[in-house]
């Protein structure tokens, strides 16, 4: 019966979860640009799709600004912004066991996808990564903020 219900839960929630998720990580980056930086002519996309030049992102925006207002540190804290939230989900997901069933699964669904993000992020693959621009604005290797993230999540699961 467990099973079952997580599973309906999951179905329901998770649409809501992944929009609130993407809205939530895309949102971050806007609120730490506009807080170094003037921006203007902010564009969303919160849904995946491919560039101009065609590459792939599951969601992004973009914003008009003065690039010379920016120093290399606040870029990388720029693109280092969703991972505030995704350490919170990481801090939060383990108190789901404080919660009866449903309101359990709820939680794990709501914060595992800021887990899941947190994943996403931490893999870095891609050039135009969250991950691989905040490595070069601070001229770092991106295996530090790699392994950064994959311990966090790592001692969240195990907590």
């Amino acid at each position: 019966m467990e099973i079952l219900l997580f599973c309906i839960l999951f179905l329901l929630e998770l649409p809501a979860v992944w929009f609130l998720w993407t809205l939530a990580h895309e949102a971050s980056h806007v609120i730490v640009a506009n807080i170094v930086a003037e921006i203007t002519d902010v564009k969303w996309w919160l849904y995946p799709h491919k560039d101009e030049a065609g590459d792939f992102y599951f969601a992004n925006v973009q914003w008009l600004w003065d690039p010379n207002e920016v120093k290399p540190n606040e870029l990388a804290l720029i693109y280092l912004a969703p991972r505030l939230m995704n350490i919170v989900a990481a801090l939060a997901l383990p108190f789901a066991a404080l919660f009866p069933l449903p309101w359990m699964i709820a939680w794990i669904i709501f914060w595992g996808a800021g887990i899941v993000d947190f994943f996403v992020g931490s893999m870095g693959i891609n050039e135009y990564s969250d991950l691989k621009r905040a490595a070069a604005a601070l001229n770092i290797e991106p295996n530090i903020i790699r392994i950064t993230g994959f311990s966090v999540i790592g001692l969240s699961s195990i907590s």
